[in-house]
């Protein structure tokens, strides 16, 4: 009788898996691993995908334990692959998906992410989708786990050539928006101001990124009440996006909104009807009326005009 392939065992195996036999899934799995272990290089998709197969069972099994101990050996040999440029970025990417997903404990889950984004940014070279992925399930970790309050932020200031800058960024970027999502607005323009210098000290000041910085901390700023600082921050990016000449986006119609805002504390009605009537109709055209900021610009407008008397004006608004 001719011994099976690789493929053949992995094609016995799923079927198991979809069967919800599991014991035998598991004698399947361990026969391609056995497989693989003799056949293939340990970086090889046959051996990592025999791993996280044996991985998936476990866990499926309610065995996290063991789910966990083959995930982590998978994982290393994902990194590994990374380092060397082993072509099939998209394998890792789905295993990593994979490795994050099935182990179901939420405190687990963000400690291992914590450590899989301290690991990702020793990597020289990575595909940005996977650093990417990582940040994201990184950031959905913090919420499972710590609800409103998030892990003491560690800094990762690389050194010199020892990780790649779009890997830094992205890192921080991630950490920025767990923070303004999580109401630690505090650490968020801590680490905007970081990402600032980061960029200036690389020359990289006229991107749209760099500007959409200011227009992040002027946003957190005004929640804090700190509202010079905030127009300072909202006026610098403006200048910035204008200087740029980005297109007109959902951040920076949200930001024209809150720049207003802050006229409207000073009750600085005539600034108000400049800013919103000059920017009224460039953002409907480009966000659209389902905008989530576009009702209120308009209901700004006419509380403006009614301010100032110009009841008509205000009529238009209220009713457009």
């Amino acid at each position: 009788m001719q011994a099976q392939s690789w493929q053949e065992l992995q094609n016995e195996c799923e079927q198991y898996i979809d069967a919800g036999q599991f014991d035998a899934a598991l004698k399947q799995a361990e026969k391609m691993y056995s497989y693989a272990d003799r056949k293939y290089d340990k970086l090889s998709e046959e051996y990592i995908y025999s791993l996280r197969t044996i991985a998936k069972i476990y866990n499926l099994s309610r065995n996290s334990k063991k789910a966990v101990e083959y995930y982590h050996e998978a994982y290393s040999l994902i990194l590994a692959r990374i380092k060397k440029n082993v072509p099939g970025m998209g394998m890792s990417l789905d295993y990593t998906k994979d490795y994050f997903s099935y182990v179901t404990d939420p405190v687990a889950n963000a400690q291992f992410y914590e450590k899989a984004c301290d690991r990702m940014m020793k990597v020289d070279t990575v595909d940005y989708t996977v650093l990417t992925d990582i940040t994201k399930y990184y950031t959905d970790a913090i919420a499972q786990t710590y609800g409103t309050a998030s892990p003491e932020q560690k800094d990762l200031s690389p050194e010199e050539g020892s990780i790649d800058d779009e890997l830094y960024l992205a890192y921080y970027d991630s950490v920025i928006k767990a923070g303004m999502q999580y109401g630690k607005y505090e650490q968020a323009l801590k680490n905007i101001a970081l990402i600032r210098k980061f960029r200036e000290d690389k020359q990289d000041t006229e991107s749209i990124e760099y500007a959409s910085h200011f227009f992040n901390s002027g946003y957190m700023l005004y929640l804090k009440q700190r509202y010079d600082q905030s127009y300072e921050e909202y006026q610098k990016g403006f200048e910035l996006w204008e200087k740029g000449q980005f297109a007109i986006n959902e951040l920076y119609g949200t930001s024209i909104y809150f720049y207003g805002a802050l006229y409207m504390i000073k009750q600085d009605w005539s600034s108000v009807l400049e800013l919103f009537e000059a920017h009224v109709d460039e953002i409907e055209k480009a966000l659209g009326k389902d905008f989530i900021f576009y009702e209120s610009v308009l209901s700004s407008l006419a509380s403006a005009y009614k301010v100032k008397g110009e009841y008509d004006k205000a009529e238009e608004f209220y009713e457009r």
